[in-house]
């Protein structure tokens, strides 16, 4: 697959996915900190549209398709779509870091077995 200008949209697509979950899931975890109440209902749960940072994160989403409907114009499903899996890399890796999630061998292990897959079907 050319490298190209048009690439730039693959990316921003797991860009602003990882964003979007990473910053819902800091949400979450700090208003059960900081909200006794919050017991993950719907209602509760819906209480948090009108937090920035939720609101930033679902305005990701919605970036995020857009980009992925620019990059399917540009380039074959089959192709591109392996690509997507290095979001599962990504959020591991930023799970670790910013809410201490373990990171198991075995989770290493699958990460590393799929950014070799998608390596070989993007070739």
């Amino acid at each position: 697959m050319q490298l190209n200008a048009n690439m730039l949209f693959v990316y921003l697509t797991i860009l602003f996915t990882c964003y979007g979950q990473l910053i819902l899931k800091w949400r979450l975890i700090d208003l059960g900190r900081t909200n006794p109440s919050f017991n993950g209902n719907f209602s509760s749960i819906l209480s948090l549209l009108f937090d920035p940072f939720v609101l930033s994160g679902l305005g990701a989403a919605f970036f995020a398709a857009l980009s992925w409907m620019y990059a399917l114009t540009k380039f074959p499903l089959s192709k591109i779509y392996p690509l997507v899996s290095f979001s599962f890399l990504i959020v591991l890796v930023f799970s670790a870091l910013f809410f201490n999630e373990s990171v198991s061998k075995t989770n290493l292990i699958g990460c590393l077995v799929i950014v070799l897959g998608t390596y070989l079907a993007v070739r």
